[in-house]
């Protein structure tokens, strides 16, 4: 079977200079009906499905140079197929944490039975100042400056006067709860719930462990709208925590590797544990919760930029990424969040893939955890899929790559395939930010090197990928608009 794949490969590569290069963009609205609608005809007509893994080559290899600005393009990396069996057509939206959910996510990471809301708390000599300021009337002046802003009215300023006296009384209440002796009220157990404030939800308050210091958190967990885990812990000399975001996550800087599968048993340098052990650590808290993989492991630090802190590394650690799995498939580990800009301007909520990413020091300790982007499915569309032969999707990358590469600067250039993934991936229709379809695809990335600079060397990563193919139909998926 691989010889056969070989060959097909072989005789696509060959053919590369004879295709014409489509000077339109290959990306297009995508009509996920008309997708569905293929995949359920494929089903019908299709024999008992043998799994991917036995339908592909082991590994991902060309070398051609492209017609127009002949780019020199290389591969010779294995193929990461994220099943052990077919791939199915889903139904998916995007979903909110529950209380459960976060609560326990929590609880784990503290390994606390209890976890409280870490808000201000006054003393009593801190409330009677905030009285005494309210009390002071607004001078003619203060109104007149009010008044001078055009969304503001005599009814407005009424209104704000009415605010005052109402906060006079609930820090009068408040005074009245406070001990005598000067210490403020202690923290309140969390619920799991979002906090609110009087203008409904904050999507930035902070929870925790309760701490002798009233007003300092050993470590603690941040509550944004969509993130029920943003889990940073303290540095041994107490002055900062660690946070998932300030290890290097580039591939291309010095100090940051992807540590390859058949190196996941082994302790890395300056370990005690192993790859797989930190992917377990980091999957522990998440246990019940959901069906995670390991898309990648990199080993890492927490230097800002290591141009201008060399030697100053406080801390390596691996960095693990997790993504969903679905019916035994899983999804390539994508940075990038699909944005919906409508044409006339304005905004509307971006929408990430999800991911669980996870900083797991050497001896096993979580330093950082966020979880983002959560996902509901609610149809299975088909068991499983028919996918493109493997050498439709090779003329199918040899025409990308024509495609992308095809400005004056761009000659003679090179570019280097680094990793190939066969996973779901998420789709959306335009316009619509909280449904869309998961559908097999090939998650291709590398890097580029420019042959007049070629110590200038850009990153095809998770973040933007030399090509996104769907394996049903070919068509290219750019990972920003999310289709």
């Amino acid at each position: 079977m691989r010889r056969i794949c070989m060959f097909i490969l072989s005789i696509s590569i060959l053919c590369v200079g004879c295709q014409p290069t489509p000077a339109q963009d290959a990306v297009k609205q995508k009509n996920t009906n008309q997708l569905i609608e293929a995949v359920k005809e494929a089903e019908q007509a299709a024999p008992a499905p043998v799994p991917v893994k036995e339908r592909m080559p082991q590994r991902f290899q060309c070398d051609f140079v492209t017609d127009i600005r002949q780019v020199h393009v290389t591969a010779d990396v294995p193929i990461r197929v994220l099943t052990e069996g077919v791939f199915p057509l889903l139904r998916v939206q995007r979903r909110q944490f529950t209380n459960e959910e976060r609560l326990t996510v929590y609880k784990r990471l503290f390994d606390s039975e209890t976890v409280y809301k870490y808000e201000y708390r006054p003393t009593r000599e801190a409330v009677v100042k905030e009285i005494e300021w309210l009390l002071q009337e607004p001078t003619a002046e203060e109104k007149k400056e009010f008044l001078e802003d055009p969304e503001e009215s005599e009814e407005t300023w009424a209104a704000y006067l009415q605010s005052r006296k109402d906060r006079i009384e609930e820090l009068r209440q408040k005074y009245l709860s406070l001990p005598d002796d000067g210490t403020p009220l202690p923290f309140e157990p969390w619920d799991g719930s979002l906090f609110t404030i009087r203008d409904g939800e904050s999507p930035g308050m902070v929870v925790g462990v309760e701490y002798p210091t009233p007003r300092k958190m050993p470590s603690y967990g941040t509550l944004l709208e969509g993130r029920p885990v943003y889990y940073s812990h303290e540095k041994e000399d107490g002055n900062d925590t660690y946070s998932v975001f300030s290890f290097d996550k580039r591939l291309d800087k010095p100090n940051v590797e992807r540590i390859a599968l058949e190196d996941y048993g082994k302790a890395h340098a300056g370990a005690a544990i192993t790859a797989r052990q930190a992917a377990e650590a980091a999957m522990t808290p998440l246990v019940g919760l959901g069906d995670f993989a390991v898309a990648d492991i990199l080993w890492s630090h927490d230097a800002d930029d290591v141009a201008v802190a060399a030697g100053k590394i406080g801390k390596q650690a691996y960095l693990v990424r997790l993504t969903p799995v679905f019916h035994g498939a899983s999804m390539p580990y994508c940075g990038m969040d699909a944005m919906d800009i409508p044409e006339g301007g304005g905004y509307t909520p971006s929408w990430c893939y999800e991911h669980v990413i996870a900083a797991v020091d050497g001896d096993g300790t979580i330093l950082g955890m966020a979880w983002e982007g959560p996902l509901q499915e609610t149809e299975v569309v088909s068991d499983t899929t028919t996918l493109l032969p493997f050498g439709e999707i090779m003329d199918i990358f040899s025409r990308q790559v024509n495609r992308i590469y095809s400005y004056e600067e761009d000659m003679h250039g090179s570019l280097t395939v680094s990793d190939v993934q066969l996973g779901l991936f998420r789709i959306r229709e335009q316009g619509d930010m909280e449904s869309g379809l998961l559908v097999p695809v090939w998650f291709i990335t590398g890097e580029y090197s420019y042959a007049n600079h070629p110590e200038e060397v850009h990153l095809y990563d998770n973040l933007s990928p030399i090509a996104v193919i769907n394996a049903i139909d070919g068509s290219i998926i750019d990972v920003m608009k999310g289709y």
